[in-house]
């Protein structure tokens, strides 16, 4: 009788780190990626991100804003960011998941809005809005958890800057994410 309960423990255990092995498998066989940053949606803009697992360490991918309010406060109202990104987790089971280096470029239409004071006091501020298209190159960091359902969820902390030069354009952009995504 304990030789038999042995069996049966021995073949269940078996089959179910075969059945982990296959889910497993069909985690890495998945080489693409959608997300949405949740942060972007409660500030009316979307910001929709692929990415194509190349290798196990690397992805490569790009990231694309729009801003549902045209005429917003907000400086970002469109821009498109191709990156790529190198994993450290050595001991990985799933491919590009844990922590993260990324380097990115992002072309960027904005807008600024600013006030000026004429000298009569009395007078009321002047608004002036400024459009501006620039080009941004930066890096950031980040780490991705991955479910077995193919569920991603990551956050990214970075900072780009401005290649142009020019007065009344922001000459740093920072880059702050909490993307929830899904691996197919």
């Amino acid at each position: 009788m304990k030789k038999l309960f042995v069996v049966v423990i021995c073949l269940t255990l078996n089959f179910t780190c075969v059945s982990q092995e296959d889910s497993l498998k069909k985690i890495n066989l998945k080489n693409h990626e959608i997300k949405l940053d949740a942060f972007q949606i409660l500030d009316n803009s979307v910001y929709l991100t692929y990415e194509n697992f190349t290798f196990k360490k690397f992805s490569l991918g790009t990231s694309l804003v729009s801003n549902l309010k045209k005429h917003d406060s907000k400086i970002e109202q469109f821009s498109i960011s191709p990156f790529v990104r190198y994993y450290l987790d050595k001991n990985n089971v799933y491919k590009a998941n844990g922590f993260f280096f990324e380097a990115f470029y992002k072309y960027l239409e904005g807008v600024d809005t600013f006030f000026i004071q004429p000298e009569d006091v009395l007078a009321p501020r002047i608004e002036t809005i400024s459009s501006f298209s620039t080009n941004v190159i930066g890096a950031s960091f980040g780490k991705k958890w991955v479910t077995e359902s193919n569920i991603s969820i990551e956050l990214v902390a970075g900072l780009g800057r401005n290649l142009k030069d020019i007065p009344l354009e922001p000459l740093f952009f920072p880059k702050f994410n909490f993307n929830i995504g899904y691996r197919f």
